[in-house]
């Protein structure tokens, strides 16, 4: 199991995801203020409440995780580690999606509530926002990993 390398790209997508919760995912910028929106929402820097909270965006943290980490240990079922692995890029893929869409949202729920112009509020994407593209890169790889040791078993397969 943990000598497959498609284990340690799944093991590296769950880790890199777990790490994007001690992340900033942007900063908003207006009327002089500076408030971070991490993975579960918008925190005002002064007083360290949330404006805005959010439940979506780590639920599908958790939802990537989780799937991942089942995928490893559906080790022994390649067809159907295969089809976990790709479910897991699905919901990376709306992760990332949502991110961005909420982060833009907020801003300009932002402008209309705080009567600024879309011009006057600076969305900065911090590391955490960009960290949630790199697991892209380890499921896409570990999916191809199992694949090729699924060709190499039936290949070996028929042999016999």
């Amino acid at each position: 199991m943990i000598q497959r390398i498609q284990t340690l790209f799944l093991l590296i997508s769950i880790a890199t995801n777990a790490a994007i919760f001690s992340f900033s995912l942007a900063t908003i910028n207006y009327n002089g203020l500076s408030n971070d929106f991490t993975i579960m929402g918008l925190i005002d820097r002064g007083t360290e409440e949330y404006i805005y909270s959010n439940w979506l965006i780590p639920g599908l943290a958790i939802s990537v995780i989780l799937v991942s980490l089942l995928a490893i240990f559906l080790y022994k079922k390649r067809s159907l580690q295969i089809k976990t692995a790709q479910l897991a890029l699905f919901f990376q893929t709306a992760f990332v999606v949502v991110i961005f869409y909420f982060v833009d949202q907020v801003g300009q729920q932002l402008s209309v509530s705080e009567a600024l112009g879309l011009d006057a509020i600076e969305i900065t994407y911090s590391s955490g926002s960009w960290l949630a593209l790199f697991p892209f890169i380890f499921l896409f790889l570990a999916i191809r990993n199992i694949q090729k040791d699924e060709k190499l078993i039936k290949a070996a397969d028929r042999l016999r």
